[in-house]
């Protein structure tokens, strides 16, 4: 065989390896799924969504569900005196791809040894944006952070990542358990979900 034959015939060996490889790299990446828990992520966070229940003017009434930092908090910079602040965040989820939050802080009121700590709210704002899940599976919340998945105390809940300082600098960075809770209060006030309440 020539010279110039057996290159030729390298080459073209070498080319349709390459194309190969190629195509197997696409397949890989286009079977390639993410998971949270188990599950798609738009499956798993779909059950954080905001929502109620019940029924005005029954007897149980109406309740609020979402995603709270109620078992968990941010820690901000203590004040002049030495008092502890923290902030909490309650995430209203919306089914339109949107949300909103109402983010407080929290300034730690003096109590005696025997009495168990309480907080005075400080502040309260509302945020809002837009949510998109991302590539690792995380539910990216616009000018707030990202959510990912989380069991607490074996039930699904999510992990909030702050990325954004909200007022006080301090919780960026910061990371905190965000579990469903049921309440009476929602991001609307009771009165507006049941008028003449």
């Amino acid at each position: 065989m020539k010279l110039k034959t057996l290159v030729h015939v390298l080459l073209v060996g070498f080319v349709a390896l390459a194309t190969q490889s190629v195509s197997f790299a696409q397949d890989i990446a286009e079977t390639k799924t993410v998971t949270v828990n188990g599950e798609a992520p738009e499956v798993y966070y779909k059950r954080f969504t905001y929502k109620t229940s019940g029924k005005c003017y029954s007897e149980y009434g109406v309740y609020f569900h979402f995603l709270s930092t109620f078992h968990d908090s941010l820690t901000l910079p203590p004040v002049a005196d030495g008092r502890k602040m923290e902030a909490g965040i309650q995430l209203y989820l919306n089914e339109d791809g949107t949300y909103e939050a109402d983010y407080s802080e929290l300034l730690e009121i003096p109590v005696r040894p025997d009495e168990n700590r309480r907080y005075e709210v400080l502040r309260t704002d509302r945020i809002s944006g837009r949510t998109q899940l991302n590539d690792e599976g995380q539910l990216e919340l616009e000018g707030l952070g990202r959510l990912t998945a989380l069991k607490y105390n074996d039930k699904p809940a999510a992990m909030l990542h702050v990325d954004h300082d909200l007022h006080t600098a301090g919780i960026r960075g910061q990371m905190v358990t965000m579990v469903m809770v049921t309440s009476t209060a929602g991001k609307v006030p009771y009165n507006k979900v049941c008028p003449g309440y």
